[in-house]
């Protein structure tokens, strides 16, 4: 499998960080990576989660909005924000506020967000769910953010991951629909 390098930019820096357009969630122990166009709800949609991973009472904080750090540390992609833009989050028709926000998390799912229905696939094949940044290979999702049950099953999926049994191959598996029902 090739890494999907598309959206990965070079900063002139000596660390050999890279920036990727996306917006990055801490929820639990491992982070959410969000990517997709612009305009596709990646800031509105990070609220939502971060809103419901709060009411679920598990904790959840802004990595970096709109652009993301990355780096790797051996099998891992670490993620952070920007200096520049370290805490800063957009609401969409009202303006760029200050919140709290981690400093760097570790990459546990890459959501890939689309405007289109018809670019879903409902059964998609294991290779589908799989991603590869940097070098480091981690579980993907491909989905409309605008859907009614999309927010649930990524809570679901970061649950998953943060129970250490959550396995890309079982949305191919068992479907999508059967993984909803399997809130913990």
């Amino acid at each position: 499998m090739t890494a999907d390098t598309s959206q990965i930019v070079s900063l002139q820096k000596p660390d050999n960080s890279k920036l990727i357009h996306g917006t990055c969630l801490l929820i639990g122990p491992r982070a959410l990576l969000l990517r997709g166009p612009t305009g596709s709800g990646k800031s509105r949609f990070a609220g939502a989660l971060l809103h419901t991973a709060r009411l679920e009472g598990r904790f959840a904080r802004m990595v970096a909005d709109d652009q993301t750090k990355i780096e790797t540390a051996g099998t891992r992609l670490i993620l952070s924000a920007p200096l520049q833009i370290g805490g800063l989050r957009e609401h969409a028709g009202i303006g760029i506020f200050r919140e709290d926000y981690e400093r760097q998390a570790i990459a546990g799912l890459v959501v890939d967000l689309v405007e289109n229905r018809e670019e879903l696939v409902r059964l998609p094949n294991p290779q589908a769910l799989m991603t590869n940044i940097a070098g480091i290979s981690l579980a993907r999702l491909t989905l409309d953010a605008r859907a009614p049950g999309t927010l649930a099953l990524i809570m679901v999926a970061m649950a998953r991951l943060a129970e250490n049994n959550y396995l890309p191959d079982t949305l191919s598996t068992k479907g999508v629909d059967s993984l909803l029902h399997q809130v913990p």
